[in-house]
């Protein structure tokens, strides 16, 4: 196991947690994750997960209103100087390149590593966020899972995808979670569901332009609350964006949902049921391209508010 300093002293986490307690959710929970995250990985395995998680925090910590540097996440300095000899880029570049994703994004990918079944990976991420008992606070924490997979084969492989677990909220400012949504856009989910959700975001439809797909009936496409044991129907804005059949009237921010995370690790995967995804007749790709790189152009502005100097990098882990 990597961090053994990390990992060594639960009294030492309980601690840790008695000071945060008082302090910023952010904080306690960002310290929370990576402890977590510290002692499921494996040495030289899934290591390069945990650098992915910790430079998304850092990121977010120094957009989050009040700001954290990694300094402030961590009072340990024996915790902090290990992590530090063993993941350096993700303390030296947290302030250039942007995340390609959410933290507990991270997190999900080592639990279906580790899990055999849906219902134990479901199950799994269940006990895990009750365990990390956060009370009412669900900084970094997402709500839902969503899984996808072709319904034509058996035993087909699922891809797992959370909803997007950043600060948010009216004192955050402009929300962080619209630059993670911005930057998955840009750089992470599979073009179709970028091109989707660009019809939509960052502001309201766009009357030249329309990325929406259709996916084939073959799929299955399904959220699941993480905080309750029960199926969450598609909202609205996943309906208009890739056309889920719902009969819930709830919405939500367009990225925000597990289905575009899920779904893209499905197009990517599964080249023939990208094929068979529908687009609109009148779709074209040099509209899209242009509404790209007006998004790119509007997170660098956005950044700037957070004396965020951004040229453009995303963060790939070592």
């Amino acid at each position: 196991m990597c961090c053994g300093s990390f990992q060594g002293s639960r009294a030492q986490q309980q601690r840790e947690e008695d000071f945060l307690k008082d302090q910023d959710s952010f904080r306690s929970n960002a310290y929370k994750l990576i402890f977590e995250m510290a002692a499921l990985i494996q040495e030289g395995d899934t290591t390069h997960l945990l650098d992915e998680m910790l430079h998304s925090i850092f990121f977010l910590g120094k957009v989050n209103e009040p700001t954290f540097s990694p300094e402030k996440i961590f009072e340990d300095e024996e915790i902090l100087n290990e992590l530090k000899e063993i993941f350096p880029r993700a303390f030296e570049l947290f302030s250039s390149h942007l995340p390609r994703r959410s933290p507990f994004s991270c997190m999900v990918d080592v639990i279906v590593l580790q899990e055999k079944s849906e219902i134990e990976i479901i199950s799994t991420l269940r006990n895990l966020i009750i365990a990390l008992e956060l009370g009412d606070s669900r900084e970094l924490i997402p709500s839902t899972l969503c899984v996808s997979h072709r319904t034509d084969i058996d035993d087909p492989v699922k891809y797992y995808g959370v909803s997007m677990a950043t600060p948010c909220g009216p004192k955050k400012g402009r929300f962080p979670r619209q630059f993670v949504i911005a930057a998955c856009c840009l750089c992470y989910w599979d073009e179709c569901v970028a091109a989707a959700l660009l019809t939509y975001f960052p502001a309201s439809r766009k009357p030249d332009y329309d990325g929406t797909i259709q996916l084939p009936q073959r799929v299955r496409c399904q959220a699941f609350s993480l905080s309750m044991a029960r199926e969450t129907p598609p909202c609205l804005s996943c309906s208009d964006v890739f056309g889920l059949r719902n009969n819930s009237q709830s919405t939500s921010v367009y990225g925000n949902c597990g289905e575009y995370e899920s779904l893209s690790k499905l197009l990517k995967h599964e080249r023939d049921v990208k094929e068979q995804v529908q687009r609109p007749p009148n779709y074209s790709d040099n509209k899209r391209d242009t509404f790209r790189r007006g998004l790119g152009n509007d997170l660098r502005n956005w950044l700037k508010d957070k004396t965020f100097t951004w040229r453009g990098d995303f963060y790939n882990p070592s």
